[in-house]
């Protein structure tokens, strides 16, 4: 933590430039919560965002097709 804050939502915000709006997400990319590096963070702008990009993920991982596209990311 980050004076009190998670520290991956302090990087995300720092590489936005901008606070995280209600209801965003942040991602590790490599699975790793350790890893608080801005290049490995992706931020959603919802949950279920988050949730549909890991369907695919997983489905992506088992048939090698994906179902549909995500609005993934804020940009960062």
């Amino acid at each position: 933590k980050y004076y009190g804050r998670p520290a991956h939502r302090v990087a995300a915000e720092k590489k936005l430039g901008r606070k995280l709006k209600d209801g965003e997400v942040v991602h590790h990319m490599d699975f790793n919560g350790m890893n608080n590096e801005p290049a490995n963070l992706m931020v959603f702008k919802s949950k279920a965002d988050r949730s549909k990009y890991h369907a695919n993920l997983n489905r992506f991982f088992i048939s090698g097709e994906i179902s549909e596209p995500i609005e993934e990311v804020v940009p960062i």
